[in-house]
């Protein structure tokens, strides 16, 4: 899972539905619910705190899972 919340620009509002990390950039889907982006716009990010809250625990979990079946799984 990956943090939820909202792009403000001026009087543009974007909804950030997904974040990605790709090519040493990280990427925001979004859908755009008022205004406009435009590139190189200097913009506020809100994140859902109250959904991050919920999340971390299982995010943390996830990493530490991953790492043990990394140790005892052989990929070929």
């Amino acid at each position: 899972m990956n943090d939820e919340g909202t792009i403000f620009v001026g009087d543009a509002v974007a909804q950030v539905l997904d974040v990605q990390s790709y090519g040493g950039y990280v990427l925001h889907v979004a859908s755009l619910a008022r205004g406009a982006l435009a590139v190189g716009d200097e913009v506020t990010c809100g994140v859902d705190r109250t959904r991050r809250r919920r999340v971390v625990p299982n995010h943390t979990s996830t990493h530490l899972l991953q790492w043990a079946l990394r140790q005892v799984l052989v990929v070929t």
